[in-house]
Order: C-alpha cells, then sequence, then structure tokens
C-alpha cells in the first residue's frame, strides 16, 4: 500500500477514536467560558455575549484536508493542529474582546495559550477582517478531565473571541467565498473588501460611542448609572441585568431639555436618599406603580422635596408628581 494512503487511513483512525473526547472537551470548554465570564469581581457584563458558546469538531475529511492538503508540512498533525474543536463568543465591541481574553487567559483550569502573533498576522494579510478576532487555545490540564492519558496530549479546543461584525464577515467569507469555486472570483473577493471596511469602520464607530456613553463627558448616563446604584442599595432585590431603564431615561431627557440636570450634584442626592431611607423605601414598595420600580423615582423624589420649582417646566404627569409627593410627605400641587 502507498505510505500517503497509510498515513491518511491512520490519521483517520486515530481522529475517530478520540472524536467522542474532542466533542466533551468542547462542551465543558462552552460550560466553563460562561461561568469564567459571570464570576463576581470580573468587572464584565454578561449582556455583552451576544452569541453564547456552541462548540463544532472539526469535520474528519476536512482534518484531513488541512492535515495533508494544504502544503504545511506536519511532522505530528494530530498534535499540531490545535483546533480539532473550535468554539466561538461572539460580543458587542471590540473593547469586549480584549477583557474576555484576559479572563479566560487567566483560569487555573486549562492551559491557555493566546495568539501572540495577532498583530502581524493582520498587517500581512490586510484583507482578512476576521484576524482582528483572538483565538485561544485551551487544553486540559492532567486530572481536569476524564480522558485516557494516550489521548491527553490531542485534546484541545480553539475558542475565537470576536465581535458580531467579525462574526458576520466570518460566516459569509469562510462558508461562501474562500470556499469552492468563488476563492479567485475577482467581483466578489472586491465585493466582500468593501464590506470589509464598513464592518471594521462601524466596528471602530461601535467603541466609540459606548466609550463616549462610559464617560464623564455624558451627563445623563453619569446620573442614571448613580441613580441606579443608590436605588440597589435600597432595595437588594433589585436586578440590574435587563432591567429597561427607557422609562428613566426619558425622564432624564425631559429633565435635560428644561436645564433641571445641569442644577443637580448627585452628592446632594446621595445625601437626600441617605437622611430619608425610610420615606424612600415606602415609596418604592408601592404596587401598581410603575415609576416606584425605576431609579429615577429617587431623583423626582428629590426634586419634589429640595427643588420642586425646578419641576414647573417639565412635561412629567402632574398626578403622578403629586402621587410621589403624597408618600414622602410633601406639598405638591399641579396646575
Amino acid at each position: 500500500m502507498n505510505s500517503f494512503v497509510e498515513r491518511e487511513r491512520d490519521l483517520r483512525e486515530l481522529f475517530a477514536a478520540i472524536e467522542p473526547f474532542l466533542k466533551e472537551w468542547g462542551d465543558l470548554v462552552d460550560l466553563k467560558v460562561m461561568e469564567f465570564l459571570a464570576v463576581e469581581g470580573n468587572d464584565f457584563d454578561l449582556a455583552a455575549v451576544k452569541i453564547k458558546p456552541k462548540n463544532r469538531v472539526k469535520d474528519l475529511d476536512s482534518f484531513i484536508q488541512k492535515a495533508l492538503h494544504r502544503g504545511k508540512k506536519y511532522s505530528n498533525p494530530l498534535l499540531e493542529i490545535e483546533d480539532k474543536v473550535g468554539t466561538r463568543v461572539v460580543l458587542l465591541t471590540n473593547e469586549n474582546i480584549s477583557k474576555v481574553t484576559s479572563i479566560l487567559s487567566k483560569q487555573e483550569f486549562w492551559e491557555c495559550k493566546v495568539d501572540r502573533d495577532r498583530e502581524d498576522r493582520i498587517s500581512q494579510n490586510v484583507k482578512e477582517f476576521d484576524y482582528q478576532a483572538y483565538h485561544l487555545i485551551v487544553k486540559p490540564m492532567k486530572g481536569a478531565f476524564d480522558v485516557p492519558d494516550k489521548f491527553l496530549p490531542f485534546i484541545s479546543c480553539e475558542i475565537q473571541v470576536k465581535t458580531l461584525f467579525q462574526h458576520a464577515y466570518a460566516e459569509v467569507s469562510h462558508d461562501t467565498v474562500y470556499k469552492g469555486a468563488f476563492t479567485q472570483d475577482r467581483y466578489l473577493l472586491r465585493t466582500l473588501a468593501k464590506s470589509m471596511a464598513l464592518m471594521e469602520a462601524t466596528d471602530d464607530f461601535f467603541c466609540e460611542m459606548f466609550n463616549y456613553i462610559n464617560s464623564n463627558q455624558n451627563v445623563p448616563n453619569q446620573f442614571l448609572r448613580e441613580l441606579i446604584n443608590l436605588y440597589a442599595n435600597l432595595d437588594p432585590t433589585f436586578k440590574t441585568d435587563g432591567i429597561n431603564l427607557s422609562l428613566d431615561a426619558l425622564i432624564i431627557e425631559e429633565l435635560e431639555k428644561v436645564n433641571v440636570l445641569q442644577k443637580l450634584r448627585i452628592e446632594r442626592i446621595n445625601e437626600f436618599v441617605q437622611s430619608n431611607v425610610t420615606k424612600l423605601k415606602r415609596i418604592i414598595n408601592l404596587e401598581n406603580f410603575l415609576i416606584s420600580s425605576h431609579p429615577i423615582i429617587i431623583m423626582i423624589a428629590y426634586l419634589l422635596e429640595k427643588r420642586v420649582d425646578d419641576l414647573k417646566n417639565c412635561d412629567l404627569d402632574g398626578s403622578m408628581l403629586e402621587a410621589v409627593a403624597l408618600n414622602l410627605g410633601v406639598s405638591y400641587q399641579h396646575s
């Protein structure tokens, strides 16, 4: 039998033998990724994960093609090809990528290798938008994963950490344009290059936008963040994950529109809360009163007691303000 044929046969048999363990390792990696990102103190918001990890074991023929037909000479392809099973974490912006990569690379549960050649690959492959993603290779520490010792060196998983735009680009380019008969189609490659430029620019604009939102330049957002913290201190059961703040934003916008927000100081609101804990707790526990379940109720209560004249020009429902004032124990009558 031809030696090449024998080598392919042996590779197929070995891959088939470890495939069940690769799948088990991929499933465990998916689970651990979300578990590690959810740990308190990581300073990471799980809401930034837009598509959760879902692993896939490389197709046998795809593995053989990479091992024997790509022009790269592997001395031990089963060991050297480390993406035999892969998963991905799809995030909102590029800034999330570095944070997630840092968290995952520090875990002692696995041996993790981060793609250190990322910047070189970007500069050398200017047409590959997907290279901006981070690629991590994680291998089980001995004793952390139930696999025969003889197979342990071959068990690895590639975690791709990317943005929504990078994920969309990869889905289109890798699965359509860069496979089959289209790899040299000049029209498709040109169109893909144009889309890549737009995606990269949009990714950058998104990062710029979220940086501004979280910066000290954005006064309404500063107030809203502080109100959320104050409300959570009053009500320990208050859940900040996935909360709909559209009502809060609407009222803050109205206060800013008539120049009320610019006159306020968060430290004064903080002092007000500390002095009126009992009253405020009674208000936030009111039933059938939507606004009492929102952090903006604290600012409304503060204005009613300390700066009631500032509410005169605000387009807020007078009956709602009267209801808050009544429970706060202050006088307010709308015209």
